[in-house]
């Protein structure tokens, strides 16, 4: 599936990306977002909220490299995921669900983005203002209804 600049595959997809020197091809990413799947379903990019926060994310100035991501709401990590893409140094996904936070960190570790690109909270977990804090997050997006 395409959505933006963003191509999204199964964990298990067989395509590859063999021109390691080239970052776009007519206009997508030749770095696809890889998923698995938890048995609750979000963040496959079907959603419509998915869709839109993608195509904020993959517009020319949103992310211009370096900034830290609050993904609220991350479920799948889809979010986190197009935004390290993009160029960001860093993301946080906040979900309410256990379940959708081990989902995310696999996805990210698929992704290549191990525990030093990406945190994982529970919302229990979150400080009130603390995130906002001085050189806190620069870009958050929520995924939620």
């Amino acid at each position: 599936m395409y959505i933006g600049k963003f191509r999204i595959l199964a964990a298990g997809s067989p395509y590859q990306n063999n021109d390691a020197t080239q970052l776009e091809q007519d206009g997508v990413l030749l770095q696809p977002i890889r998923l698995f799947m938890g048995s609750n379903g979000w963040g496959t990019g079907v959603h419509p909220t998915t869709r839109l926060c993608l195509e904020w994310l993959a517009s020319s100035s949103i992310v211009q490299g370096g900034e830290i991501i609050l993904d609220y709401g991350c479920g799948s990590g889809i979010l986190s995921i197009g935004a390290l893409h993009m160029g960001a140094s860093r993301a946080i996904g906040v979900d309410i669900e256990s379940e959708a936070l081990v989902t995310a960190e696999c996805n990210l570790e698929l992704n290549g983005y191990g525990n030093e690109r990406f945190e994982g909270l529970h919302t229990r977990e979150v400080v009130p203002y603390d995130l906002c804090r001085p050189n806190g997050v620069d870009i958050c997006v929520a995924n939620i209804l």
